[in-house]
């Protein structure tokens, strides 16, 4: 399996005083933590993240962060984007949280799902609705998937399809019940018919308002 590569710098302090210094140089805040070690505060050049965040995993990819400078590792950490913060306008990376991880040990990601093709029940007038956009897996982090598809075109009117439905790579587990609907056929919620009355309502509001 193929890792992006990211350099990291160990941070010396934690005050805001210090980010603000970093972002001025080109640089964000960002920790590093995980099972065995202790937490590091480092900087990272958030345009390398971002562009490690734009293959097709998303921020499920694996990371190679190689750290720099006093107390670093003596080896580069694996690492997945456990969690990070943006600028509400421009978008841009602010801080960036990482967690370690290890090969043979699950991790918990949520992927993207997509139901594909079209349903026989859309033929005939019905409506798909597709509950989730994604779903929550746990897999080892060479095993995650881009994205978790399930095809519909078999689907009739009145039909779903399950997590049960799911044709899974292997080692891949989603974390929600078995019998959960995750799209389904129906015909559309019909129109109520206006009632005499609110018909008559609505005659007397057009003479109203043509003599007036």
């Amino acid at each position: 399996m193929e890792f992006e590569n990211l350099t990291a710098q160990v941070r010396a302090g934690r005050k805001k005083g210090v980010a603000r210094r970093l972002r001025r140089d080109g640089y964000i805040p960002a920790v590093c933590y995980g099972q065995g070690m202790s937490p590091l505060a480092l900087s990272v050049d958030p345009k390398v993240l971002t562009d490690a965040l734009c293959g097709s995993l998303g921020r499920n990819v694996v990371i190679q962060l190689n750290v720099e400078g006093e107390g670093s590792p003596s080896e580069p950490l694996l690492v997945m984007l456990q969690d990070y913060q943006y600028h509400p306008v421009s978008r841009e990376i602010l801080h960036a949280d990482f967690l370690k991880v290890a090969m043979d040990q699950e991790v918990h990601v949520q992927v993207p799902f997509k139901a594909t093709g079209r349903a026989a029940g859309v033929q005939t007038g019905g409506v798909l609705a597709q509950v989730y956009r994604s779903l929550p897996i746990k897999c080892r982090p060479d095993e995650i998937p881009p994205v978790l598809e399930i095809d519909v075109t078999e689907m009739g009117l009145g039909s779903i399809r399950k997590v049960s439905d799911l044709v899974l790579p292997p080692g891949i587990v989603v974390e929600y019940e078995q019998h959960q609907t995750l799209v389904s056929v129906s015909m559309p919620a019909a129109i109520p018919a206006e009632t005499e009355e609110e018909e008559e309502e609505e005659e007397v509001a057009e003479v109203a308002e043509e003599a007036e």
